[in-house]
């Protein structure tokens, strides 16, 4: 989790989920924090899960419905990674 500051001086909190693909509890866990983005993405900018796929790191915007409902039908953490609902991640 980061907490930043914005120029009005208000903080705001982000979850980055360094998201590992080659473990077996991959989707499961991706799958938990897609629902608790539902359900409490309100009280943040940001919610995103990263992975590197290749030699490119890949993100799925959490606070997206579209990707939240790629994520709950997600039967391969490779294929939803390679799919449109996730985006190169720019540094």
């Amino acid at each position: 989790m980061f907490f930043g500051q914005l120029p009005d001086g208000s903080v705001v909190a982000d979850i980055v989920d360094p998201h590992g693909i080659q473990f077996g509890d991959a989707i499961p866990k991706l799958k938990g924090l897609s629902r608790y983005a539902e359900a409490c993405g309100g009280q943040y900018r940001r919610i995103e899960a990263v992975a590197k796929i290749g030699d490119t790191f890949r993100v799925l915007d959490l606070m997206e419905q579209s990707t939240r409902s790629a994520i709950s039908s997600a039967t391969s953490i490779k294929a939803l990674y390679e799919s449109e609902a996730a985006a190169d991640y720019l540094v």
